[in-house]
């Protein structure tokens, strides 16, 4: 059987003993416990992560996608801080985007500066398609305008 959380279903760790799992038990019953499948395991970690979140309990995480998940939903709620016309921002992350162009035309003079200072290893262009992955989808208001 795999390593891992759930290696050995017969001798629990203490956390475990302490956690609820969530499964339906009409769906569980007469059924092995060898016999659950993966969706049912990953749902029922969803829901006890989602409880222990409304409990006020810190997430659990693993290997190294559970850190950037953690750090994404750290960093999550950004503060906007321009509002620019999306036709513009769009041109000058395409002309002057690897130079950090965009970035001025933003306002954010540090991190133009950054591109700038870069502009000569590629960093800023693989930046760029990045922005322009961000900027494309957001869709404008009835000026053209996108919030930043």
């Amino acid at each position: 059987m795999a390593k891992g959380k759930y290696r050995d279903r017969h001798h629990k760790t203490e956390e475990e003993k302490n956690l609820t799992w969530v499964l339906d038990k009409e769906d569980m019953k007469g059924r092995d416990p060898d016999e659950v499948t993966p969706a049912q395991l990953a749902d029922a970690e969803f829901e006890r992560q989602a409880a222990a979140l409304a409990a006020g309990q810190e997430d659990e995480v693993y290997g190294f996608w559970g850190k950037v998940y953690k750090f994404q939903q750290k960093y999550e709620k950004r503060i906007p801080h321009a509002t620019v016309k999306k036709k513009t921002y769009l041109i000058l992350l395409v002309l002057l985007g690897w130079m950090g162009g965009h970035r001025y035309y933003e306002h954010r003079w540090v991190l133009g500066a950054i591109y700038t200072a870069f502009c000569w290893t590629g960093i800023p262009f693989a930046m760029c398609v990045i922005d322009a992955m961000i900027v494309i989808p957001k869709k404008a208001d009835e000026n053209g305008m996108i919030t930043m």
